[in-house]
């Protein structure tokens, strides 16, 4: 646990004894590292080539050995094992890998209220196959986790001991929002990049709201996992033969300024609510927050 410089010791108890481990520090290796800011954006240049890879699988003649890589969740997969292997072999501490602070759980009311409410969408949408549901998951698991890991796992901590926790938080949102510009690579579809670009940055203050309230990035991964299934759930249930899936998902594709509008408020909240969680961020110690070390 951390706090910035401005905070009086007195208010949050520290004492003159060493620091020591956190339940959510990440790993339990012998070696206690730091990634700063330098290695992360190289970690997150390796994670970007890894990730985008199946574009290239999918839309460049790529030798048949690499055919595999077209599918979905293979790049996330290996994305996901190679951070993982930088943590274990590097001892990079911070990545809030461990169990959520007991008591925190209750934090989780507002994403699954969402979650039912997607579930509820999909319903009386028609829900597709289970098959095509269970496909769904293992993919975006591997999304999840490999997104996760590197943006509020890695790249937050080494942008927090350099920066105030509202920039840090800030600037890893927006670059986690950013990065789903490439969607762009694979349809051509630059306007719905940017919209989904818009709606992953303010779900991106959540996800880490929730790493900084609960101390741990898996309440993070697996709504990230779900609130991935709900949206596409969605979409794959509004394919359906029904006429109003079929208006409601034509009128997203074709960017009608009214239902893209709409997509933009249902994911508001998301926003809101990561607000509403870090309103002390600046002035108490959160369980998921990394040692401030101004240069």
């Amino acid at each position: 646990m951390t706090r910035d410089q401005s905070e009086p010791e007195s208010a949050i108890g520290l004492s003159n004894a060493p620091r020591q481990p956190t339940p959510w520090s990440g790993t339990r290796q012998r070696r206690n590292n730091t990634l700063g800011i330098k290695g992360a954006l190289l970690v997150l240049i390796v994670w970007i080539v890894i990730s985008g890879s199946g574009f290239a699988a999918r839309h460049l003649e790529l030798p048949s050995q690499l055919a595999f890589l077209s599918e979905a969740a293979i790049p996330q997969a290996i994305a996901t094992l190679t951070l993982a292997l930088g943590i274990i072999v590097f001892g990079w501490r911070d990545a809030a890998l461990g169990a959520s602070k007991p008591g925190t759980a209750r934090l989780m009311w507002f994403p699954t209220l969402y979650l039912f409410a997607f579930a509820a969408v999909i319903a009386a949408l028609g829900a597709p196959p289970i098959n095509l549901l269970i496909g769904l998951a293992y993919s975006m698991f591997w999304i999840a986790a490999s997104e996760e890991l590197m943006f509020r796992g890695l790249l937050f901590p080494a942008l927090r001991r350099t920066l105030r926790i509202w920039p840090a938080i800030g600037l890893t949102s927006l670059i986690f929002g950013a990065v789903h510009l490439m969607n762009a690579l694979g349809d051509g579809d630059f306007i719905g990049a940017v919209i989904q670009t818009i709606a992953a940055t303010m779900t991106g203050f959540l996800l880490l709201a929730l790493r900084l309230r609960r101390g741990s990035i898996w309440p993070a991964i697996f709504y990230h996992m779900a609130w991935n299934i709900g949206i596409f759930g969605i979409g794959f249930a509004a394919q359906s033969d029904q006429p109003q899936g079929d208006d409601m998902l034509n009128a997203v594709v074709d960017h009608n300024p009214i239902a893209v509008a709409f997509l933009l408020l249902m994911v508001l909240p998301n926003a809101v609510y990561a607000f509403w969680l870090l309103r002390h961020a600046g002035t108490q110690n959160l369980p998921g927050d990394v040692q401030f070390q101004p240069q």
